[in-house]
């Protein structure tokens, strides 16, 4: 079993080059990569409400089951949300709450954490593709993988609890397919990925494209192990059976959904929402923005891996990372169409899918570097002055998408903390019933959490009561 790096491995690395307009010491790109994540630290801290929103009501039935002594694991496996199977994160969030007495702030630090995790495993898989490519990742690329995977733009899956699970499906999908493109395949690696996968699976339904995605890898493989592609389709057989095994798919479309009256307004409807989907990490603010930059984003992609494959002479199995995890974006564009496109275009934009999409854009970002520094490249002077400029721009939006959640949030803001208010004093009033869409619910659980001193109503000097024995 090679569980490790291979001599096969280590000496395929070839002589980094200094390219990509490294001018400046290593430090000073290390630097601008920290900034990002430091003033999302410090926003979130600073800003964040401690009140339950939206999903997060949804775990308080669990809380009662916990305390009744009634809570298992077939609780979290059994209970499906929106489309969702997302057991790990229901666990992990319940954990959370009954440790804390429903602090808010463990949510956001566990999706802080995920958010660092997500860019821990890119930068690695960057670091791995630029080394084999003989160019130097520590230049520009730091600094901007950092202000995407970082940005406010994606301003509820930082500043809202029960999100953790975009983090845990976008990091364990890129860490599955990581393992899979490495230059010489083992078993551990393979089973590592299987089981990353089947995370990535149960945090959000989307995951389920790893186990095609996963298996076009080990089929295009330079390293050859058709054994290995057999044993990850029978796994993903059985994966997939066991996640749709007792699945309710009822959906339903809520008001102010889209209903197109013929086939073609169909067809036309998913197609502008499967567009502003991609382009939402651009232009978070805009449905047009995004529709116009999810076109340009795909239809650059499919040229940069043409121009790549056809002209620069790289193999498949050299871009095959990048090529994978976008790939593993699209399939989740079009699930997310086909689960989400009844609610309108509008829903396509909502912030915490750009945990997800922005790992299209790096990777078409990767791809552009490659193209403009790579072996072979035939960028004249001048048109180098207009990749310039245009990266420049891409770097503008992305700051005007960050600035644009932060105040964004800040404007929602006083909305939650008079909900948190209301909620305290039980006063029923419009903020109270913005936390959740059903009032006679939400009126519910409130009890439960008063009964138990959850959120709110806890207090600092005493714990939650203790679990009650059934007799």
């Amino acid at each position: 079993m090679n569980s490790g790096l291979s001599r096969r491995e280590t000496s395929m690395k070839p002589e980094i080059a200094v390219a990509g307009g490294r001018r400046w010491p290593a430090w000073v790109f290390w630097g601008l990569a920290a900034l990002p994540l430091l003033f999302l630290a410090t926003f979130v801290y600073r800003y964040y409400v401690d009140v339950p929103y939206w999903d997060d009501w949804i775990l308080v039935p669990f809380f009662e089951k916990y305390y009744q002594g009634r809570l298992t694991w077939q609780d979290f496996w059994g209970f499906n949300q929106c489309l969702h199977r997302v057991p790990f994160a229901y666990a992990l969030n319940v954990a959370m709450a009954l440790a804390s007495g429903w602090r808010m702030s463990w949510e956001l630090t566990s999706q802080l954490i995920g958010g660092i995790a997500l860019f821990a495993i890119v930068l690695y898989q960057v670091r791995r593709s630029f080394e084999s490519w003989g160019l130097d990742y520590r230049s520009w690329m730091l600094p901007v993988i950092s202000l995407m995977i970082f940005s406010m733009s994606q301003r509820t899956a930082w500043m809202i609890g029960f999100h953790v699970h975009y983090f845990m499906n976008a990091a364990f999908a890129t860490m599955a397919i990581v393992l899979l493109c490495q230059p010489v395949l083992s078993w551990l690696r393979l089973f590592l990925a299987a089981a990353f996968s089947m995370v990535a699976t149960c945090s959000v339904s989307n995951g389920l494209a790893c186990w095609p995605i996963g298996l076009c890898i080990l089929l295009l493989h330079e390293d050859k192990r058709g054994k290995m592609a057999a044993v990850w389709g029978v796994i993903a057989v059985i994966a997939c059976a066991v996640y749709l095994h007792s699945f309710d798919p009822a959906e339903f479309t809520p008001p102010g959904g889209e209903i197109p009256k013929t086939r073609l307004a169909l067809v036309v409807s998913r197609f502008l929402y499967g567009c502003i989907f991609l382009g939402s990490p651009m232009v978070p603010y805009s449905r047009k923005g995004a529709f116009v930059m999810g076109l340009v984003g795909f239809a650059g992609s499919l040229w940069l891996v043409w121009r790549l494959l056809r002209y620069r002479g790289y193999r498949l199995q050299e871009l095959m990372p990048f090529l994978a995890i976008g790939s593993y974006v699209l399939s989740s564009m079009a699930l997310n169409v086909l689960g989400r496109g009844a609610y309108g275009t509008y829903f396509a934009l909502h912030a915490r899918y750009i945990v997800i999409t922005t790992l299209f854009w790096i990777s078409v970002m990767a791809l552009a570097y490659l193209w403009v520094y790579g072996r072979n490249s035939d960028i004249s002077s001048s048109r180098r002055r207009w990749v310039t400029a245009g990266a420049a721009a891409f770097v503008g939006l992305l700051l005007l998408g960050s600035v644009h959640g932060c105040v964004d949030w800040m404007k929602w803001r006083p909305e939650l903390i008079a909900a948190q208010k209301e909620l305290k004093a039980g006063v029923e009033g419009p903020a109270w019933a913005s936390l959740f869409p059903w009032k006679e619910m939400l009126r519910e659980r409130t009890e439960v959490i008063k009964r138990h001193r959850l959120s709110v109503f806890r207090t600092e000097a005493s714990g939650p009561p203790a679990v009650e024995t059934q007799r």
